[in-house]
């Protein structure tokens, strides 16, 4: 597993403070960015495919030797269906179920096992500065509910990966959709001791959990 780098940036000072239970960790209440979690998935699938792209360019250009129309051809692959296509794989990330998730308020505890559990909090509701029609009419109406999602339970055997990312902690777990990528911000942490206390934590019982 890779050592945690994030204590040589310096961390906010007004940090959260944050309890601890024996034996336990968890976070302060956070956010994650749909664009941050689908630039993590972009960078993920770039490093494992990025031939699948590249290698028919390639064969293309060395064809273009021969017959300059592959040249073209080419090109507009390069310039036109590549960019299209990381288009459609973006909106599809920053869309995906956990990116949604993850622009609710949330927290992640971790047990003294290695277990984590995802607690979600509903989005605060803000009210407009002109709110004379609004209230009158809000006084009418019937609330509806309001949609939170449910607390995601992850045992530690279904934690294939943790590692560091930017100013994340990105683990990769087995859950109910498929594999999927956890993004916990060090701010969440009271300070860089506590993050990387939680990171080797999940690290160590994840290398002790078995397969």
């Amino acid at each position: 597993m890779p050592h945690l780098s994030i204590a040589q940036e310096a961390m906010p000072h007004n940090a959260p403070h944050i309890t601890h239970a024996p034996h336990t960790s968890a976070t302060a209440t956070f956010t994650v960015a749909a664009a941050d979690y689908a630039m993590r998935g972009l960078e993920s699938l770039a490093s494992r495919w990025w031939w699948a792209l590249f290698l028919p360019i390639a064969a293309m250009l060395a064809a273009a030797a021969f017959d300059w129309r592959w040249g073209i051809v080419a090109l507009a692959a390069l310039f036109l269906i590549i960019p299209t296509l990381l288009m459609f794989v973006w909106l599809s990330l920053t869309t995906c179920r956990q990116a949604v998730s993850d622009i609710y308020p949330h927290c992640v505890t971790t047990s003294a096992n290695g277990d984590i559990t995802i607690l979600y909090n509903p989005l605060q509701q803000t009210q407009p500065a002109d709110a004379t029609d609004c209230e009158t009419s809000a006084a009418n109406a019937v609330p509806a509910a309001v949609f939170v999602p449910a607390p995601v339970n992850i045992p530690v055997q279904k934690i294939s990966g943790i590692a560091t990312w930017r100013r994340f902690i990105a683990l990769q777990a087995a859950t109910a959709d498929g594999d999927t990528t956890i993004l916990i911000p060090v701010s969440a942490f009271a300070c860089d001791a506590d993050a990387a206390a939680f990171y080797h934590k999940l690290s160590d019982s994840t290398q002790a959990s078995p397969a």
